[in-house]
Parts: structure tokens; C-alpha cells; sequence
């Protein structure tokens, strides 16, 4: 390197005050000149400041729910996981201020990701998440969020983190020094119009799958209130039947669940071990690489009925199975993703193959007696991840479901005079549940509509490699 490029360098790391060489790549400086280039202000000029969440004192029977990681997804905030606090957390301190934009700001792969929170539900933030109170309009707002979910965008954010091995932050300090670009006021517009749009619709198809649970709780004659109204202080587990589940933890058989297996066997319910066929589990890939012909699906890519492929990694190798249409995939570790699941889709005349990662259970099922949309949804309902979470074993958020508990989780089946499975019932209420498949759809469909806007006013490669997913 001549004597000029190490003088050029020394400067760029006093000017930022900097050490690590990730801030310097010259693939990433590219694009941040490339937006400076298009006219930009900083961010600190759109907010009215930055704050991390806190550490929540967290209530079961608490009302204001806790926005984690987990929870902040491209055009909505997720409902799972589901953590709530008191009201003792209800104060202008604590509570999210409508028109917030949040930034997760931890951890390799999911720090970075943003949505603009314009509801009016009470909401607080734990300490992986970065609020951010726009001073500009909701349509600017969400202009912003726009371009930080695109790549470019991403991919300046995590430019921003400190740290190393795995352990990176994104402090509050650093994201205001972000540059967004800036273009005409119509150009924002139609933009911030287009997110919002794509935001409402998912947020308005929550309720089909709110729809599609009722048909299943109208059938077995129970409701969430119901089972939560079953006394839990204190209860007492037999050794015996501690003993016949192979398990020490007396959550296993807490009156609740205890309530809820009973009530779903009593509508004739079916443990998932005579629904199953066969359960692998999924692979560990060498490596990822963003041009690679082999999708992954990991364990944040699996929900339903909203499940995305484009949202998966990708990967280069040959592997001894791949996934196919009806496998029904399920995670078997993470709080908060634990248990939740999908049914992979028919990818048509495409030659894409598919794997899943190694914190995936594969399940075929006999779809004699079972459609896998109908098992995928039921375990993601309350009624499934109710069962899942006392199956779960480990601790001190080290949770995991192994292939073995899922014959103890019970499943509402239909019958026919005949004995046979009422097939046609389990699929009017996957019907219902579509209509969140067919926004999500859509709003992916926006997002990469959005994506390729910014990439072309940038006008500046985006290399896929500087951004961890």
C-alpha cells in the first residue's frame, strides 16, 4: 500500500474513531459514498433521540407486551414470542411512542432489522432494541424504514456494530450518525405510502388466522381464558408419571396443559406420534453464501401461514435428502421459536432445492389423517405452543424440543361416521388462515419492489456477503 492510501486511511479511521477493519471494507464504503452522493441527512435530524429497552420485570398476567428481537419482522411485529409486564411499566419512560422506529441491535444475523411502530397498542422494548421517537411525517417515517430493510440500508446499519465474536452491538449513539438518503418529497411519498400499505394489509390478515383458531376452539369447546383460569399454586407431579415422560420438571404436568390435553382427547384428539410417518433432522451447511443454488431454511424462516422462501439462506454442497411439498418443519430450539412451524410449499416447476438447518425437525405425516397446512397451523396456535413449551427441556433460555416429545402433543382431529378424518374441515380452516398467507405474499412482493427502487437511485452494487441474515 503506498504512502497516499495509508495517509487516506489514517484519516477515515480518525475521522470515525474506529479500529475495526469490517467499517473500512471497501465494498461497504462504496455504497455509503454512493448515498452521499444522492443527497442524505442524518438520522439524528429525523428523530428526537435514541434509547435501548430496558430489562422488563416480566408478569404473566401483565397487559403491556415486551417487543424483542423475535418480534420485530419486515412489515409487522410479530406476535411470538408473546412476554408482557405490568402496569407498573406504564409510564412515558417505559411505553413506546407511536411513530417509534425500532432497530434491533444485537447479535450476528438479527441485529440490524427495523420496522415503524404507528399503532396504539402499549408496547415496551426490551434491551436488544433501539427506539428511535420520528420527528417527520408517518410517511417519511415509514420512507426510512423503507431503506433501512434495504439492502443497502442493512447493510450500512451492521456496519455500525462493536464487538466480535458473535457477542455485537448497535449502539443508540452510532445509529443517529446514519446517512439516509434523500430524495424528492414525491419520490418519499410514494415510497412511505407503498410501506404502509404492505404494513396495514398484514396487520388487517392477523386476523384470519385469529379466525381460524376460534374454529378449531369452537370445536373442542375451550378458550385461551378458559384453560388460564385453571389454579396452577401449587400442583403436585407423581413421580410415576414424571417417570413414564422420562422427565424431572414439574412443568410437564401442570394443571393447565393437564386441562388442555384432556380437553382436546375428550373431541377425539390424536397424539402427533400415530400422525407421524418420519422425523429427520436437518443439516449444518459448511458455510453460507448468498449465490448459492441450495436454499436453507433456518428457524427464523418457519411460520404459517406465512412462510417465505425468499427470506432463506442460501448454500453450495449435495445432500442426502431435500425438502418436499407437505414436510412439515418444525423448531426445535430458540425461546420464543420453539416449537413454531410450516409446511413447505410446492416450488412448482422451479429446479430449487431445499434443505433444512440442523435446529429443524422434518416431519411427513400421514395425510390420510392429517393435512400438514392443518398440523403446521395448529402448533403455531396457543393451543400448540402451549403443549410445545411444557414439552421443551434445558433452562436459562438454552430451551430445546427433541423429535421424541412431539408424540405427547396432542392434536383436534374431526371424524366422519365412517371413523375416517373429516379432511375437508381441516382444510376450510387452513382456507381461512390464507388470507395471511396471500398478504404476506403481497407484501414480499412490496418489499422487493421497494428493495430494487433504492437500488437503482443508489445506483451502487450491494454486495449480499457484507450482510450477515
Amino acid at each position: 500500500m503506498g504512502a497516499q492510501s495509508w495517509s487516506q486511511a489514517g484519516e477515515l479511521v480518525a475521522a470515525a474513531q474506529r479500529l475495526d477493519p469490517e467499517y473500512f471494507d471497501p465494498r461497504v464504503l462504496r455504497v455509503a459514498a454512493a448515498v452521499d452522493r444522492c443527497g442524505s441527512r442524518p438520522l439524528r435530524e429525523l428523530v428526537t433521540g435514541a434509547w435501548r429497552g430496558g430489562t422488563p420485570d416480566y408478569d404473566p398476567d401483565g397487559k403491556i407486551k415486551v417487543v424483542k428481537t423475535a418480534n420485530v419482522q419486515r412489515f409487522e411485529l410479530a406476535s411470538e414470542p408473546a412476554e408482557y409486564v405490568g402496569d407498573k411499566e406504564d409510564s412515558d419512560a417505559m411505553l413506546i411512542p407511536r411513530g417509534s422506529l425500532l432497530v434491533t441491535s444485537t447479535g450476528v444475523g438479527s441485529a440490524g432489522r427495523s420496522f415503524v411502530y404507528f399503532g396504539r397498542e402499549k408496547l415496551t422494548a426490551d434491551g436488544h432494541v433501539t427506539v428511535m421517537p420520528l420527528r417527520c411525517s408517518d410517511t417519511d417515517g415509514a420512507y426510512i424504514c423503507a431503506y433501512l430493510q434495504s439492502p443497502a440500508g442493512r447493510q450500512q446499519v451492521i456496519r455500525l456494530h462493536r464487538g466480535s465474536s458473535r457477542q455485537i452491538e448497535i449502539y443508540p449513539d452510532d445509529l443517529l450518525g446514519l446517512q439516509i438518503p434523500w430524495p424528492s418529497g414525491e419520490a418519499r411519498q410514494a415510497i412511505g405510502q407503498q410501506w404502509l400499505s404492505a404494513a396495514n394489509a398484514v396487520e388487517k390478515s392477523r386476523s384470519s388466522v385469529q379466525s381460524a383458531e376460534a374454529a378449531i376452539e369452537k370445536f373442542l369447546g375451550i378458550k385461551k381464558d378458559d384453560i388460564e383460569a385453571v389454579r396452577e399454586a401449587p400442583w403436585e407431579a407423581r413421580s410415576g408419571s414424571l417417570s413414564l415422560g422420562s422427565r424431572l420438571d414439574a412443568e410437564y404436568l401442570a394443571p393447565q396443559i393437564n386441562a388442555l390435553r384432556r380437553s382436546i382427547v375428550s373431541m377425539g384428539g390424536m397424539k402427533m406420534s400415530a400422525l407421524i410417518k418420519q422425523v429427520t433432522k436437518g443439516v449444518q451447511p459448511d458455510f453460507y453464501d448468498p449465490s448459492g443454488p441450495i436454499l436453507v431454511v433456518k428457524s427464523k424462516d418457519v411460520n404459517f401461514p406465512d412462510f417465505q422462501l425468499d427470506k432463506c439462506e442460501r448454500t453450495f454442497g449435495i445432500f442426502s435428502s431435500y425438502l418436499r411439498k407437505g414436510d412439515v418443519l418444525v423448531n426445535m430450539t430458540g425461546e420464543g421459536s420453539l416449537g413454531r412451524a410450516c409446511a413447505f410449499p410446492d416450488l412448482g416447476d422451479s429446479e430449487q432445492d431445499a434443505v433444512a438447518s440442523v435446529d429443524v425437525a422434518v416431519l411427513q405425516v400421514n395425510r390420510a389423517d392429517i393435512l400438514p397446512e392443518y398440523l403446521a397451523l395448529f402448533l403455531n396456535s396457543w393451543m400448540g405452543r402451549r403443549q410445545t413449551t411444557a414439552l421443551q427441556t434445558g433452562s436459562s433460555g438454552q430451551q430445546h424440543l427433541y423429535p421424541a416429545h412431539f408424540r405427547e402433543i396432542v392434536i383436534p382431529l374431526k371424524y366422519h361416521d365412517d371413523g375416517n378424518a373429516d379432511l375437508r374441515w381441516q382444510q376450510d380452516i387452513v382456507d381461512i388462515a390464507n388470507e395471511r398467507s396471500r398478504a404476506s405474499t403481497a407484501s414480499a412482493d412490496t418489499g422487493r419492489a421497494l428493495d430494487g427502487w433504492f437500488g437503482n437511485y443508489i445506483n451502487e452494487h450491494v454486495d449480499l456477503g457484507t450482510i450477515p441474515y
